[in-house]
């Protein structure tokens, strides 16, 4: 996602909205789900948080909540969504915290835009670290190869007091990568303006996570439809040998 343009996160959000996204009731079964193989979770780190609304909802249910984020808009957003929770800057293949968790999370297909198994892995080995031995990873994957339909084109608009948001977009396959070019037009009643971002997020299979789950040393499992019919999976970090 661009970390380019300041208004994306008001687009993002509002459009997700008008969808119906409910984040609060993902949130809720995304801790069902860690409370089952960890019930004495207390602490979750959201890889990828974008503007903190999942982590927003964490908090709320109780949790110790941090975040990590790659644009920097989205980080300015979720820092006022979540004041308490520390956003920090940084690339899921490559942040180090100095804190592990009970819980890493992954959502809203963000592990997509690592487009290689190579990048994949890496990512999955950075959240590994920051969990305790016996701690949850809960990824939430973009398409499958066979689930992609090429060439599709897409318009969707809104609006709430004071902002009106439009987005069209078109998506193509390049290799093993899936391209959506979005152009965003926003408008407020003293200006309008427009951007556009491109996205390119990697087509893998369920076997080609589940191997490099289990290459990592996790116990996992595949779940589907999961939160919003791309599947789920919830890993869990077996402890180191000895």
């Amino acid at each position: 996602m661009s970390d380019n343009y300041e208004h994306s996160p008001a687009a993002y959000d509002l459009l997700h909205a008008a969808r119906g996204k409910d984040y609060r009731r993902e949130a809720e079964r995304v801790v069902a789900r860690i409370r089952r193989h960890r019930p004495e979770a207390r602490s979750i780190l959201d890889v990828a948080c974008g503007t903190g609304l999942h982590l927003a909802a964490f908090a709320e249910l109780g949790f110790e909540v941090e975040g990590v984020e790659l644009s920097v808009p989205m980080i300015d957003a979720a820092g006022k969504r979540a004041p308490r929770a520390p956003v920090h800057e940084g690339d899921m293949r490559a942040f180090r915290l100095e804190r592990r968790f009970d819980a890493v999370v992954c959502l809203f297909s963000a592990i997509g835009y690592m487009t290689t198994p190579e990048d994949l892995s890496t990512a999955l080995a950075t959240m590994r670290d920051h969990l305790v031995d016996g701690g949850v990873l809960v990824v939430e994957p973009w398409f499958e190869p066979d689930d992609w339909h090429d060439g599709a084109v897409f318009a969707e608009g809104t609006e709430e007091e004071g902002l009106a948001v439009a987005r069209v977009s078109r998506s193509w396959r390049e290799g093993n990568e899936s391209v959506i070019e979005m152009r965003v037009s926003m408008a407020r009643p003293d200006r309008t303006w427009s951007f556009v971002e491109v996205h390119r997020m990697g087509l893998m299979t369920t076997a080609e996570h589940l191997v490099a789950f289990r290459d990592l040393g996790f116990a996992v499992e595949h779940e589907h439809p999961g939160l919003s019919g791309r599947g789920l999976f919830v890993a869990v970090k077996r402890p180191a040998a000895t």
